[in-house]
């Protein structure tokens, strides 16, 4: 294999890639990238055997051909380099990196010895942009449980209806749920899409790109809209909980008021939290909310919050400040909606294309 490559291309390639492989692993083929060049564009792939990442970018190939070689010392040599273009050429195992003031010789592994990559249907999928998964994403990844002895619940359900598509998590205190319409007119069978790999997704394509994500035989796979990047992988197993029933059908009273004077409310009453006292008091009434936190060892805390508007009964419920806070993260939206139902019963966290269901605490 013989190819000349824009460094600042083929650096930024390497840079996506290789986070997702692993700096140590019992298989040390593991730790590098396979690069295949054919026509006039090289393909670069990584896998750690659960996430697989391929990219295609322009280059000049003067001899077509497939190496595997080391990932973080090559992606260190393209970065450091200061030129234009960068020459590889390979043969065998012995990969030679040579720019316009160097040339560096590093040993490979054999081409034939890289897992293949695993076929799946795309038949059946839906489309989304990558700014808009970002976005779901970054709304619901905190709600997932970690290491639950419930494993469906360590990732993300991915719900793809004719009119919506939903992207929902759950770790039995706080239940996430971000929506955005769409005209696919198509129903794709719904999945669960382990937490990295979400974060994966959500980082690696251009905000613009068009993504289309299909998940087949307990795999998913997304590729952009022109098909030079394709992530792939495993997708958990299991019964997702039916999130629909936990949200509430009804309330009795709601609280309009601006999300980020909550959080920072929210935030300074959390000082006198500790694990003794648990959370903290929301005292909801028509002059608006008043929270409270007491530590026995430290001190109490209240702090009054104006509220846009507030309809319904006045009501006292607790919350462990730090699971609200997450949800009131979750949104830059100016301002949020609080549906109460009881003081002992789950209240709803409403932000544009957000709905987020928060169990209340006991705090006697």
């Amino acid at each position: 294999m013989k190819i000349t490559v824009q460094r600042k291309v083929f650096a930024d390639a390497l840079k996506m890639v290789t986070s997702i492989i692993p700096s140590r692993t019992p298989k040390p083929i593991l730790t590098c990238v396979q690069i295949v060049a054919i026509g006039d564009a090289i393909v670069i792939g990584g896998t750690d055997n659960d996430i697989e990442i391929s990219t295609s970018i322009a280059a000049d190939v003067k001899l077509d051909g497939e190496s595997v070689i080391p990932a973080a010392l090559l992606a260190q040599i393209v970065a450091s380099a200061e030129c234009d273009d960068i020459d590889l050429e390979v043969n065998g195992t012995e990969a030679r990196i040579k720019t316009p003031d160097s040339e560096f010789l590093i040993y490979g592994f054999d081409a034939q010895d890289y897992p293949a990559s695993i076929a799946i249907d795309t038949e059946k999928s839906f489309t989304i942009t990558a700014a808009q998964l970002a976005e779901m994403v970054g709304q619901t990844l905190f709600a997932t449980a970690d290491a639950s002895s419930r494993y469906a619940i360590n990732g993300l359900l991915i719900a793809a209806g004719k009119k919506k598509i939903e992207i929902v998590a759950t770790d039995g205190h706080v239940l996430a749920l971000a929506t955005q319409p769409t005209a696919s007119g198509r129903e794709v069978p719904s999945f669960i899409l382990p937490k990295r790999a979400a974060a994966i997704l959500s980082r690696s394509f251009a905000a613009d790109d068009e993504l289309v994500i299909s998940a087949a035989g307990g795999r998913f796979v997304a590729t952009n809209g022109s098909g030079k990047t394709t992530i792939s992988g495993t997708c958990i197993d299991g019964a997702f909980p039916p999130y629909k029933d936990v949200i509430p059908k009804a309330c009795t009273t709601t609280v309009v008021v601006s999300r980020e004077d909550l959080k920072h409310a929210v935030q300074r009453a959390a000082l006198l939290v500790n694990e003794e006292s648990k959370g903290v008091r929301l005292d909801i009434g028509q002059d608006g909310i008043k929270i409270t936190s007491r530590a026995p060892d430290k001190g109490d805390a209240e702090i009054t919050l104006a509220t846009q508007s507030t309809n319904g009964p006045a009501l006292t419920i607790g919350f462990n400040p730090f699971f609200l806070l997450d949800i009131l993260k979750a949104s830059v939206a100016e301002s949020v909606t609080i549906e109460f139902t009881k003081g002992n019963k789950p209240a709803a966290v409403k932000l544009p294309g957000f709905v987020a269901v928060i169990m209340p605490i006991n705090l006697q």
